[in-house]
């Protein structure tokens, strides 16, 4: 599966004009050669632009003060989409998709997969269900029972689905709908890659707990 790893880092663009100008410098420091260099961000403040890497502390000067700072990349990201929002761990890959009526954001991890479908129509959560029989029963037996998540402060009913093989060894999803009612545009699919069809993989475990407490409204 695809590793990729986008920071997304947010930062007060404005500064009082009184302050006057900002620079900043890196402070050189002796580092472990062998490990992985840090990333490299353009800082501005004030109209002023440096280089900061993310390893190591940096100086600020603001007019007659220099400050001491350090840039810290946070553990996860925030998903928003169709008025949700939810984090995720920061080194799973990103992808978008459009078409044939869909709308498709995939998250995908080693072991987890996140995928959030958003359609043109409302579909129930039992026509959901057999599109994804329909699909993976070329590839072995498919099992399917009922399932729960708590989202945000909201319990809802889903479904997961087993599929067990010789060719793509065990595969675990429970899909559940986001919108109230008894069809919905916006629904939400939890992946799993597993050695066997009731071993629940570390990362998605993380995954699911990750996305089930962080789920909440856009503000």
């Amino acid at each position: 599966m695809q590793l990729r790893a986008i920071l997304r880092l947010a930062l007060p663009s404005a500064v009082a004009a009184s302050i006057g100008a900002a620079i900043a410098v890196p402070i050189t420091s002796r580092s472990d050669e062998s490990v992985e260099p840090g990333a490299r961000y353009a800082l501005t403040i004030d109209g002023t632009t440096v280089a900061v890497r993310d390893d190591r502390p940096f100086e600020i000067t603001l007019g007659e003060r220099t400050l001491t700072g350090t840039l810290e990349p946070l553990p996860t990201k925030e998903l928003v989409v169709g008025g949700v929002r939810f984090e995720y761990p920061r080194t799973m890959s990103f992808e978008y998709e459009t078409g044939f009526g869909a709308d498709i954001w995939t998250l995908d991890g080693n072991d987890a997969t996140v995928m959030v479908f958003r359609f043109s129509v409302g579909l129930g959560l039992e026509e959901m269900l057999d599109d994804q029989i329909e699909a993976f029963s070329d590839f072995g037996e498919v099992e399917t029972a009922d399932a729960t998540v708590r989202l945000g402060e909201r319990e809802v009913l889903g479904a997961q689905i087993t599929v067990a093989s010789d060719m793509i060894g065990a595969l675990a999803m429970e899909l559940y709908p986001l919108d109230e009612g008894e069809e919905s545009r916006l629904w939400i699919m939890l992946q799993d890659v597993r050695d066997a069809p009731d071993a629940a993989s570390d990362e998605f475990v993380e995954v699911r707990d990750m996305v089930a407490r962080t789920f909440g409204p856009v503000l």
